[in-house]
């Protein structure tokens, strides 16, 4: 099959390579494409195994040709493109989704990350129950959440794969790119018409480069003058980023280790959105990214921001919402 349309501004690409989890990614990938006026572009990735071995043994002859994978992965798209796409469309929405698929021969990271150039989104699987990064998340989505060039969706296996979210929930820590992740989560909240829950969480334990997930001690200090202060602080910090909030906006300030108080925060119907600073490797156990660790943990969708990812018209949007919403602490 013959590559698609190249990828415009406002497209969701959606990864999809026929394992079982395809259809919770393509569910929630059609939501995403709905809510946001979307064109949907789907994109499957294939290879040819290279044979090492000596002679023209039998596995070696039951390996298909360059052009049987081809047909096959033309066959995939179609099928998808045609069946299950279509039928898994949430039928109560008004809203029509354009889709076009793309069948690529190259290692499916690579082709993922050059698909989604100037797209708004990518939509991939993940493993969702912990371990190692490049086992867990998989080496594709490991490379694209490093190099797309656009926010990144990581659906889980069974994680609110249809319907609008109950909440989006974003973690706000300060530092570069948690802004843009908030952002782009109001955006996100106001298109599924769900509360927004703006999270922090802080410890006065320092933890040096773990890439481990711990719970926070029952003896980290949790004054009520610790508490106000930290509330403050967030408050003052989401009015410069977010003058005007989505309605329904919540600020959470949670003690403990930040990759659990998110974690722990989450509903099963909820969307976690996080920025990420990472570079490298995410298998690297010195890099102890939150992003890395939610992904790898999460049993609900997780949205990945990096700085400037988010788009001049979500900013556009936020900054002229009509309503005056109020923000609520607990």
């Amino acid at each position: 099959m013959s590559p698609g349309p190249a990828t415009e501004h406002d497209d969701v690409v959606v990864g999809v390579d026929g394992s079982s989890s395809t259809g919770t990614t393509l569910q929630r990938a059609v939501r995403e494409a709905q809510t946001g006026r979307r064109h949907l572009h789907l994109v499957h990735a294939w290879s040819t195994p290279v044979w090492l071995g000596d002679g023209l043994s039998d596995s070696h002859r039951a390996l298909r040709s360059p052009a049987d994978n081809a047909r096959a992965a033309d066959q995939l798209v179609q099928t998808l493109l045609t069946e299950r796409a279509t039928r898994q469309a949430d039928p109560t929405s008004r809203d029509g989704v354009g889709i076009t698929a793309e069948a690529t021969e190259g290692e499916p990271g690579r082709v993922l990350v050059r698909a989604c150039r100037g797209a708004a989104l990518v939509v991939l699987g993940g493993s969702g129950h912990g371990g190692p990064a490049a086992t867990t998340v998989g080496s594709a989505t490991a490379y694209v959440l490093l190099h797309a060039s656009c926010p990144v969706l990581v659906v889980p296996p069974g994680g609110a794969s249809s319907g609008a979210f109950a909440r989006v929930v974003v973690g706000l820590d300060g530092l570069a790119g948690s802004g843009s992740a908030l952002l782009w989560a109001a955006d996100a909240a106001r298109r599924h018409d769900c509360p927004l829950v703006v999270v922090h969480a802080w410890s006065t334990t320092p933890r040096r480069g773990s890439a481990s997930v711990t719970r926070p001690t029952a003896g980290d200090p949790t004054t009520d003058d610790q508490a106000t202060a930290k509330h403050a602080g967030l408050e003052r910090q989401v009015a410069v980023l977010l003058p005007t909030p989505p309605t329904h906006t919540q600020l959470h300030v949670r003690p403990g280790e930040a990759t659990r108080v998110l974690l722990d925060e989450t509903g099963p119907q909820d969307l976690l959105v996080l920025g990420y600073r990472g570079s490298g490797s995410l298998t690297d156990p010195g890099m102890g990214s939150v992003a890395t660790q939610c992904v790898e943990w999460s049993r609900v969708p997780v949205a990945v921001v990096r700085e400037g990812q988010e788009r001049p018209t979500h900013r556009l949007s936020l900054l002229s919402d009509p309503r005056r919403p109020g923000v609520s602490q607990y």
